[in-house]
C-alpha cells in the first residue's frame, strides 16, 4: 500500500467570524514516505493551501 506521511508543515487561521460560522486560512506541508528514516527525501510539497470553511454548532 503506498501512502504518504506529513513530515512538516503549519495551519494559519486567518480570520473566525461566528456569525457566518466561516474558518478562513492557508496551509503547507510536505510528506515523505516513511517517517521512520530520517533520511528519507521529501516526495510531494504543497504550498499556498487555502481553505473557506463552514462549521455547524
Amino acid at each position: 500500500m503506498d501512502y504518504e506521511s506529513t513530515k512538516e508543515g503549519c495551519i494559519t487561521i486567518k480570520s473566525v467570524n461566528t456569525t457566518t460560522k466561516k474558518v478562513v486560512g492557508t496551509f503547507q506541508f510536505t510528506t515523505v514516505a516513511d517517517t521512520f528514516d530520517s533520511s528519507a527525501p521529501v516526495n510531494y510539497t504543497v504550498t499556498n493551501g487555502t481553505f473557506n470553511y463552514k462549521y455547524d454548532n
